[in-house]
């Protein structure tokens, strides 16, 4: 099956793409992120993806995005998210045929509107499913383009997921849309849970959290009977456990120093390719550019095994990777 990926940044959605069968195509602006998905075999295309014709994937059948997130996240300036006011009813205009550059939202950030080209990818292309993520403050958007997604013939599920019950060693809290012409689609089901299940009558068993030292391979030389070290950045310290998945890893990775217990030497900074594997990238992945482009590249990144989780939902109705995953790490 074909699809097209707005926004496909380093590679993400392409890794957890797949397992499934899904090569999707990416479209993404920056140089390193491209770099680093044709090092990795990703077919992406470096383009913008507000002024690439939408005809070029009129047969595609599915439609990914991730539109930066910066404007909205609660670490940068929260524009997008004091503006979502503006955005609802440019979700309306742009599926009634505007385009979002001509909108003219004053929002004193211009990759905000971004949030709006996958409506208008969708309203041209009218794929058979559809998976977006964003920042948990676009939540409310994702619901007014699932209105928009309803009235032209698409079954939506909208909510929040953490990338930790889906085998990411990171407690990364996402909003997806996943949108299906041809089923009602659902909550991607759980492989994990923070300490394990048996699992119930409705429900099998459900592995536990895969912990930061677990992914990072720090067995036998962290202390489990503290379980903790610092991260450290601009002289604060703050506690972290190693036993638990990771908090949210963003492009700020590189400058945090860990002081570890149990671990002889000095305290040392966590390297980018640390941060890939705590995004559940393989600890090779060919990350290129230098190590400030490496670590925005993974703090950027959608988790390879969040968007497996999602695009099984939204391309396959879930049965396949369920039978493939769970109870496997």
């Amino acid at each position: 099956m074909s699809s097209v990926n707005l926004f496909s940044g380093a590679g993400g959605w392409e890794e957890g793409a797949k397992p499934l069968g899904l090569h999707p195509i990416g479209l993404e602006w920056e140089r390193w992120p491209c770099e680093t998905a044709h090092a990795a075999g990703h077919h992406t295309i470096r383009a913008d993806v507000a002024t690439y014709p939408t005809e070029a994937f009129a047969r595609a059948d599915g439609l990914i995005g991730s539109p930066p997130c910066q404007a909205f996240s609660t670490a940068g300036k929260g524009v997008g998210a004091r503006a979502m006011h503006f955005l609802g009813p440019a979700v309306h205009a742009v599926a009634a045929g505007a385009e979002p550059a001509t909108i003219g939202l004053d929002l004193g950030d211009d990759r905000a509107s971004l949030v709006l080209e996958p409506i208008r990818w969708a309203r041209d292309l009218r794929p058979r499913w559809i998976a977006l993520e964003q920042v948990p403050p676009v939540l409310p958007l994702w619901r007014e383009m699932a209105r928009v997604l309803n009235g032209w013939g698409y079954a939506t599920w909208v909510g929040l997921l953490c990338a930790a019950d889906y085998g990411v060693p990171q407690t990364r809290t996402r909003a997806i849309l996943i949108a299906s012409q041809d089923h009602q689609p659902t909550k991607p089901p759980p492989s994990h849970c923070q300490g394990g299940s048996d699992g119930t009558m409705f429900d099998g068993p459900l592995l536990p959290w895969v912990t930061m030292a677990d992914a990072l391979g720090w067995n036998g030389t962290v202390d489990y009977q503290r379980g903790a070290g610092f991260a450290e950045r601009g002289g604060l310290r703050a506690p972290i456990s190693t036993n638990r998945p990771a908090p949210t890893v963003n492009r700020n990775i590189h400058c945090f120093l860990l002081h570890l217990h149990g671990v002889n030497g000095p305290p040392r900074r966590l390297q980018p390719w640390e941060g890939g594997v705590l995004q559940s990238f393989p600890a090779n992945y060919p990350w290129q550019g230098p190590k400030r482009a490496r670590a925005l590249q993974g703090g950027n990144a959608v988790p390879p095994l969040l968007a497996r989780s999602v695009l099984a939902e939204a391309a396959l109705g879930a049965p396949m990777l369920l039978g493939a995953t769970r109870g496997h790490r």
